[in-house]
């Protein structure tokens, strides 16, 4: 081969040889594994309360003030047709401590309703104009996050429910394990089989002896309870005569295999279905919380 030729190829070749190698080193950086960043993200309002309508749901949010340290969000679940204002009235020892703690508290308005997905042929009329779970998930949450950076799922996030309100937090733990840390059961109804006699469920979802396939697969959460990952805090008195103390056994026994002893806890003190039976479950309820932090 002449000389020339030689070097003329060697001139091609040179750069061709260093440029592939810098591509293969821009391969090889962009194929590691980005470096994970975690971020305290706060909520955009402190020292205040508010109240607003997003949709179907109006609904309060109690900000800690700004000299406290923000641990989280605890969405407030009531009973049916229990003002939301009510727990923080008649049970102020849960707003005031978590206040205290660093918790901001999301308490919407429910009314009447049963927390359901959705309505049903058979559903009666009068229910038909309260909120519905997916009002919750599709339209509040989604709204709370962007405009107040709450229930962020980077936070810290917990549902606590009394009566038809745990019944409430149950289904969203199973819709949304993703989004809360732990979960609070007070006093709630969770297998509408064991309660075919219930003139709400059978307003709601039909009389029993004509749905009964509908009764055992929709919005039951012991049928669903494979599903089940969130730790739980279970409390029922045994004096209830309003909800039967057995369905919170139940969801208990249900969860023995599922969970383990420091995810699940069940308290069963010889009390009522009422605010004192409820209040006195604060600090055990909160502490419980705190335990189970965002990972």
């Amino acid at each position: 081969m002449p000389k020339m030729e030689l070097i003329f190829k060697l001139l091609i070749f040179i750069p061709l040889f260093f440029q592939c190698g810098q591509k293969v080193k821009v391969l090889k950086e962009q194929t590691q594994s980005p470096k994970t960043v975690t971020e305290k993200i706060e909520p955009k309002l402190r020292d205040t309360f508010i109240t607003i309508n997003v949709g179907n749901v109006r609904c309060d949010l109690a900000f800690p003030d700004s000299g406290t340290t923000f641990k989280g969000n605890i969405l407030l679940l009531q009973g049916y047709d229990f003002p939301k204002e009510d727990w923080c009235r008649k049970a102020p020892q849960l707003c005031k401590e978590a206040a205290k703690r660093g918790y901001v508290m999301i308490m919407p308005g429910m009314g009447k309703s049963v927390y359901a997905d959705t309505f049903f042929a058979e559903t009666a009329p009068m229910y038909r104009q309260y909120p519905l779970r997916r009002d919750l998930c599709k339209v509040l949450f989604p709204y709370l996050s962007k405009n107040y950076n709450l229930l962020l799922e980077e936070q810290s996030n917990y549902v606590l429910g009394l009566s038809s309100g745990a019944r409430g937090a149950a289904l969203l733990v199973l819709e949304e394990p993703k989004l809360f840390s732990a979960a609070g059961l007070l006093s709630g109804d969770y297998d509408q089989l064991g309660i075919p006699k219930d003139v709400i469920m059978n307003y709601y979802y039909g009389k029993y002896e004509q749905n009964k396939k509908r009764w055992k697969e929709i919005d039951n959460i012991i049928t669903l309870i494979d599903e089940w990952k969130t730790p739980v805090y279970i409390g029922h008195g045994t004096l209830d005569v309003v909800v039967p103390h057995a369905q919170s056994k139940q969801l208990n026994d249900s969860l023995k295999t599922r969970l383990n002893k420091e995810d699940l806890i069940f308290n069963e003190p010889v009390m009522g279905h009422d605010y004192k039976y409820w209040g006195s479950e604060t600090l055990p309820v909160l502490d419980f919380f705190e335990k189970h932090p965002k990972k």
